[in-house]
């Protein structure tokens, strides 16, 4: 669950600043799409906060985890 929270992080975070430039666009139809895959997430978040982030090794798999999830959504902007 410590990898879901890091992935579910990153991933809410790049989310948020797409529904911002879709808002910015007026992009109704994607922004709406995209506001319901964050609904979804969020609920990710949440389950692997409440049963993962007591764990010792949380904040080292969160780092390593979160580094990795943001490398390979740089990578993926980049092809």
């Amino acid at each position: 669950m410590s990898c879901t929270v890091a992935v579910e992080d990153v991933v809410l975070r790049h989310l948020r600043d797409q529904l911002m430039v879709l808002e910015r666009e007026g992009d109704t139809a994607a922004r709406h799409a995209v506001a319901a895959i964050v609904a979804d997430e969020n609920v990710h978040l949440e389950s692997g906060t409440a049963m993962g982030s007591t764990s010792p090794l949380y904040r080292p798999i969160h780092g390593l985890v979160a580094a990795s999830t943001e490398a390979v959504i740089w990578l993926g902007m980049q092809l």
